[in-house]
């Protein structure tokens, strides 16, 4: 409840360290509190690293939402 930043979470579909339905989870309660928050998965076969090199699958997101 105490979050009033938008969020934008952008976890991997294949992360075994933070997995995807811990993002989901945080998602849920944060949009549950009236909280503003967008999600996308990235697609990858790097788990956890493909927040480094598949970043870019989330670039239009990542823009737009910088551009709020």
């Amino acid at each position: 409840k105490k979050i009033k930043a938008p969020m934008l979470l952008v976890p991997s579909k294949n992360d075994l360290l933070l997995m995807p339905d811990m993002s989901r989870r945080v998602r849920d309660i944060v949009q549950a509190n009236g909280g503003k928050v967008e999600y996308i998965e990235l697609v990858g076969d790097w788990g956890h690293l493909d927040g480094v090199v598949g970043i870019a699958q989330a670039g239009d997101a990542i823009r737009a939402f910088l551009a709020k």
